[in-house]
């Protein structure tokens, strides 16, 4: 976990910790695909789109 690329932001004073579809297919063990739908479907919480993923 301590090796694993991520992205830090700020959420209303909290730092908040993103994954990407890739590195969250990866952990899965699913497809990049997968994972998007998953998220569109509503069924990853805290999944937010940046972008075009």
């Amino acid at each position: 976990m301590a090796n694993e690329p991520r992205a830090q932001g700020q959420q209303g004073g909290l730092a908040v910790e993103y994954m990407t579809v890739k590195d969250a297919a990866q952990r899965w063990n699913v497809t990049e695909r997968l994972v998007q739908r998953l998220c569109a479907e509503g069924r990853v919480d805290g999944a937010v789109k940046f972008g075009r993923s």
